[in-house]
C-alpha cells in the first residue's frame, strides 16, 4: 500500500509539473532577485487625496539579524509551517504528495503544501493567484533560492517578511504589537501564538478571534512536541497559559477609512488582505485629511453622543461624500477605534433607515414618475393597508396637506397614502436606481416608513442622497481611486460611472423641499449652517417608547454626510425616547458642515425646467384645497415662493382676501317651535357671518355661520329672551382674522324691534 501511495504521489507531482509547464512559458518567468528577499518590498502604502501618506495604515516592520531571532521562535514556525524544512531542497515532495491525496479524497483543493522557501519567494516575487503556472514558477524560484542561501538565512528572511496581522510584518513587529515586547522576550506560548497566525492572519489573529488563535497556538505546541523541539511537560505547561495579549491602544489617523480602503482594494484586485498588505501596493484614495480631522475631533467629544436608556454607551457612524463622484472623503466607523480591521459601521453595518428612506424611494418615485410637485395635495389621515395602519410620530393627523408639508414634517400617514398612489414596485424601483439592494420581502406598505428587512448602511444612504444634490445622477460610494503594484504599474482604477436615476427637475424639487426640512422641519438643527443645506432625519422607534436608530442625512451642493446613532445590540439596549434623528445626529451633522463650510459651500443650481411661482399658501389648506397664485391682496404672511416644473403653476389668482360684503337683508321667522329663526343669503365666500342680537341698546354676538356665496344660512336663537329684541348680521373677513387682523363689513339692516305683541303675532306665542 505504501508503495502504491508513493507511485501515485510521484505521478501526481509529475502531472502538476507538466501542467505548469504546459500553460506558461518558463523563459518568460522573472528571475530570482535576492534584493527582494534581503530588502523586501515596502508594505502596502495608503495615500490620501493629495498623494500624502495616510500613515495610519498601521504597517510595522522591524527586521532582525538571523542570530537575533530566538531559537524557540524559529522552532515554532518550522514545526507548524514546514516540519521538514531542514531536510528538503526547497520543495517537500512527501508533503506535496500527501496534499494531493487529501485533495483527491476531498474532491477539491483543500491542502496547502508550500514550504517556507516557497512561501518566501511567493511573498517577495509573485502574486497570490492560485494557478498551476504560478505554482510552477514558485517551485522553480524556491529551488533556485535554496542554491544561493543557506537554511538559516532563508528562515530569517521569512521571519522578517511574513505578515502576522494587525499591520505587523515579521516576528519582531508582531511581538511588539501583540505582547508589548521584542522577539527575544517572547515566552514559548507567545512564540507558538505568532507561528499559528501565518496560515490566515485575518482568521487567527488573537485580537480578532482569540478562540481560534488559542486553538491554532495549541496545535503549534503539539507540533513542536511531536518534532522534538519541546518536551511533553513543556507542552502541557504552555497549553494551560492564557493568550496574554498586551496591545496598546492604537487609534491613529483615519483608521476606519484605511480599513475600508484596504477592503475595497482587496475586492477590486481579488486578493486577500494579507497579500495586499505584504505586496508593496500603493492604494490611492479620496481621503480628505482636513475633513477626517474634523470628524475625528467631533467623535472625540462624548458630549455629542447620547447614552442608551440603561446608561450604556451608544455607537455612531459618519460618512462624508463628494456628491458628484461618490468618493468617500472621510468616515467614522464607530466611537472608538481600538481594533484594526474591526466592525466598520460606516460601510459594513445595515440598520433600518426609518423616515430617512422616504425621499429616496416614495417621494423620488412620486415626483419623477407621477409628476407630483411640492404643492400636490395629500391626505394625512390613517388608512388600513393589508392590516397595516401607519401613524404619525406626534399621534396627530393633519388632514389635507401638501407634498412639501408631508415630507418636511415627516408625516407617515400622508407618505404611506402617497405610496398607495405611486405603487410599491415603483418605490422599490427608484430605491434600486439610487443604489439600494432590497430584499424581496420588502413589498409591503411599511416600505413607506423605511421598515426594511435588511436595512441600509450609512455609506449607501449617503450615496443615494448624492443624486438629489447633483441633479439626479446615481453614484457608487467608494474610497479607492486607483492602485499601483510594487513596480508602479496601475493594476486598478475606479471606473464605475454615474448613471441617471431621476431628472434634474425632480432632484431639484426634492432638494428644495429638503432645504425646508433643514430650516423648519425635523432637521431644523441644521438651520444655522452657513451654507445652503438640505437634510432629512429618520428615527426607528420601539413599542416601549425608546428608539433603535437615529439618522440624519444632509447635503450641500458639494458635500453629503450621513450620521447614524444607536446601539450594536438593540434588543439589549436602546436610545432614550427623546433621542431622534433630529437631535444628536442632526446637531453633529450641523457641526461638521459648519466646521467645513469652505469645503461644503456653493449654490444649488436651478435647472431650466424649474420656475418659481408666488403662491397664496392659504389656498393650499384643506378647507380650500385649490392652489392659487398670490394676488395683490395676499398678505405677506401667506406669500409662498414655490419651486415648480415649468408650466405647472396655477393659473388663477387668489380670491381669498377680498373685502367682506355687507348682508343686505336679514329675516326673522318662527322655527315652528316658537323660537326665532334668523336667516339670510351669504353674499361672498370669504367671510364668517356674525349673528348679533340686541336687547335694548346692547349688541351681543350669539353665533357664527360659515358658507359660500349664495348659500342660504339660518340660525335658531334657542336662548332668545322674553323682552324686546332685534337682530343683525356682520360679515367679518375670516382669512384676515386667522392672521389676527379684524376687517368687518358694515352691519346689515336691523330687524324690527320685536316686543311681546309682535312675538305673539309672528310666532304664535308671547
Amino acid at each position: 500500500m505504501k508503495r502504491r501511495i508513493l507511485i501515485v504521489s510521484g505521478a501526481a507531482i509529475a502531472a502538476v509539473a507538466a501542467a505548469g509547464l504546459a500553460v506558461t512559458k518558463p523563459w518568460t518567468w522573472q528571475p530570482l532577485d535576492l534584493s527582494k528577499i534581503t530588502s523586501p518590498a515596502q508594505a502596502a502604502l495608503i495615500l490620501d487625496c493629495g498623494g500624502g501618506s495616510a500613515a495610519d495604515a498601521g504597517v510595522y516592520r522591524f527586521p532582525l539579524a538571523a542570530d537575533d531571532i530566538p531559537e524557540r521562535v524559529r522552532q515554532a514556525f518550522v514545526a507548524i509551517e514546514d516540519a521538514r524544512f531542514y531536510r528538503h531542497a526547497g520543495l517537500d515532495l512527501w508533503r506535496i504528495g500527501g496534499a494531493l491525496l487529501a485533495d483527491i479524497r476531498a474532491g477539491e483543493a483543500r491542502e496547502g503544501a508550500s514550504t517556507i522557501t516557497q512561501q518566501l519567494v511567493k511573498l517577495t516575487h509573485l502574486s497570490g493567484e492560485k494557478t498551476l503556472a504560478r505554482k510552477a514558477q514558485e517551485a522553480w524560484l524556491a529551488l533556485g533560492l535554496e542554491r544561493v542561501m543557506d537554511k538559516d538565512e532563508i528562515l530569517a528572511a521569512y521571519l522578517n517578511t511574513v505578515y502576522l496581522g494587525a499591520g505587523a510584518y515579521g516576528v519582531e513587529a508582531a511581538a511588539r504589537v501583540y505582547f508589548g515586547c521584542g522577539a527575544n522576550g517572547l515566552t514559548l506560548p507567545q512564540a507558538a501564538t505568532l507561528a499559528g497566525i501565518v496560515k490566515a492572519p485575518s482568521r487567527y489573529a488573537p485580537h480578532l478571534n482569540p478562540d481560534k488563535a488559542l486553538e491554532r497556538r495549541n496545535l503549534t505546541l503539539q507540533a513542536m512536541a511531536e518534532n522534538g523541539y519541546i518536551s511533553e511537560d513543556e507542552r502541557d505547561e504552555a497549553l494551560s497559559a492564557p493568550l496574554g495579549l498586551n496591545m496598546s491602544e492604537r487609534t491613529g489617523r483615519a483608521g476606519w477609512y484605511v480599513d475600508a480602503a484596504l477592503e475595497e482594494a482587496c475586492a477590486a484586485l481579488n486578493i486577500s488582505s494579507d497579500e495586499l498588505m505584504s505586496g508593496g501596493y500603493r492604494v490611492y484614495t479620496a481621503l480628505d485629511p482636513a475633513l477626517q480631522a474634523s470628524a475625528d475631533a467631533l467623535f472625540a467629544d462624548p458630549a455629542r453622543f447620547p447614552e442608551a436608556s440603561d446608561g450604556a454607551q451608544c455607537e455612531s457612524a459618519l460618512v462624508a461624500m463628494d456628491v458628484n463622484t461618490g468618493e468617500i472623503l472621510c468616515m467614522e466607523g464607530g466611537r472608538d477605534y481600538a481594533v484594526r480591521r474591526g466592525f466598520n459601521r460606516a460601510v459594513q453595518m445595515k440598520r433600518q433607515p426609518g423616515s430617512a428612506f422616504k425621499p429616496v424611494s416614495v417621494y423620488a418615485a412620486a415626483v419623477d414618475m407621477l409628476g407630483c410637485t411640492p404643492i400636490t395635495l395629500l391626505d394625512d389621515t390613517p388608512r388600513e393597508y393589508d392590516g397595516y395602519t401607519p401613524s404619525n410620530a406626534s399621534g396627530q393627523s393633519h388632514g389635507t396637506v401638501t407634498l412639501r408639508q408631508a415630507l418636511v414634517k415627516s408625516m407617515n400617514q400622508a407618505t404611506v397614502n402617497l405610496l398607495d398612489r405611486v405603487g410599491i414596485d415603483a418605490a422599490r424601483l427608484y430605491a434600486q436606481k439610487l443604489g439600494f439592494t432590497l430584499n424581496d420581502a420588502d413589498r409591503s406598505y411599511a416600505l413607506g416608513v423605511g421598515a426594511l428587512t435588511d436595512g441600509v448602511s450609512p455609506a449607501s444612504l449617503c450615496a443615494a442622497y448624492c443624486a438629489l444634490a447633483n441633479g439626479g445622477m446615481a453614484v457608487a460610494p467608494h474610497t479607492v481611486r486607483r492602485v499601483e503594484d510594487s513596480e508602479g504599474r496601475e493594476v486598478y482604477a475606479f471606473s464605475s460611472g454615474v448613471s441617471r436615476a431621476l431628472s434634474d427637475v425632480s432632484a431639484y424639487l426634492l432638494t428644495d423641499i429638503l432645504r425646508d426640512a433643514a430650516a423648519n422641519g425635523t432637521a431644523k438643527a441644521l438651520a444655522a449652517v452657513p451654507v445652503p443645506v438640505a437634510a432629512k432625519t429618520g428615527t426607528v422607534g420601539e413599542t416601549d417608547g425608546g428608539n433603535r436608530d437615529a439618522w440624519t442625512v444632509a447635503y450641500t451642493p458639494s458635500l453629503a454626510i450621513a450620521v447614524w446613532m444607536g446601539c450594536d445590540e438593540p434588543d439589549k439596549h436602546e436610545l432614550r425616547q427623546g433621542v431622534t434623528g433630529g437631535s444628536y445626529p442632526a446637531r453633529l451633522a450641523a457641526a461638521f458642515l459648519a466646521d467645513n463650510a469652505s469645503r461644503a459651500g456653493g449654490e444649488f443650481v436651478q435647472p431650466a425646467g424649474v420656475e418659481r411661482a408666488l403662491l397664496d399658501s392659504r389656498s393650499l389648506r384643506g378647507d380650500i384645497a385649490f392652489p392659487m397664485l398670490a394676488s395683490g391682496d395676499t398678505p405677506a404672511a401667506c406669500l409662498l415662493n414655490e419651486a415648480l416644473p415649468v408650466g405647472s403653476a396655477p393659473k388663477q389668482a387668489s380670491t381669498l382676501w377680498k373685502y367682506p360684503t355687507q348682508v343686505e337683508t336679514v329675516y326673522v321667522q318662527s322655527d315652528g317651535a316658537g323660537r326665532p329663526l334668523v336667516s339670510f343669503v351669504a353674499p361672498d365666500s370669504v367671510s364668517v357671518w356674525r349673528v348679533m342680537r340686541a336687547s335694548d341698546a346692547d349688541w351681543t354676538e350669539i353665533a357664527r355661520l360659515e358658507g359660500k356665496r349664495g348659500d342660504y344660512l339660518t340660525f335658531t336663537d334657542q336662548d332668545a329672551p322674553d323682552g324686546a329684541v332685534r337682530y343683525a348680521v356682520i360679515a367679518r373677513q375670516k382669512y384676515f382674522e386667522e392672521l389676527g387682523q379684524i376687517i368687518d363689513a358694515a352691519p346689515s339692516d336691523e330687524t324690527p324691534l320685536l316686543g311681546a305683541t309682535l312675538f305673539e303675532r309672528l310666532f304664535g306665542t308671547a
